[in-house]
């Protein structure tokens, strides 16, 4: 993976533990540029805007929701998406479709002397 997808990777697993520890859902947008990184908080305009704004060459925001946790990420040419459900949802997507149950038809022995 390049550095772009890994720290977008590694921006959202921190976000998701924050969002398991139950801390308070907020909306920021990471900047990366010259000039190290910056952080502004509640900006909903377009994030490669904000990038050019602040002369960043890299821009992340993360959204925290009911439980989910959503990352959007834009440098020149490129730009990336990430969301994850909580737990519980996604583990009852994922077994939408499998039974809960299995109905077996019970298995008698045949008659004695037929």
């Amino acid at each position: 993976m390049d550095r772009f997808l890994d720290d977008a990777a590694r921006i959202l697993e921190t976000a998701e533990a924050a969002e398991r520890s139950g801390a308070e859902a907020a909306e920021v947008t990471i900047l990366l540029g010259p000039a190290g990184m910056r952080l502004v908080a509640g900006f909903d305009g377009p994030l490669d805007r904000l990038r050019d704004m602040h002369g960043a060459r890299t821009a992340y925001r993360v959204t925290r929701r009911r439980g989910r946790v959503r990352l959007e990420g834009c440098e020149p040419g490129r730009s990336c998406a990430l969301e994850s459900e909580r737990p519980a949802l996604a583990a009852r997507l994922l077994l939408a479709d499998f039974p809960r149950y299995d109905i077996a038809t019970p298995q008698l022995p045949a008659p004695a002397g037929i």
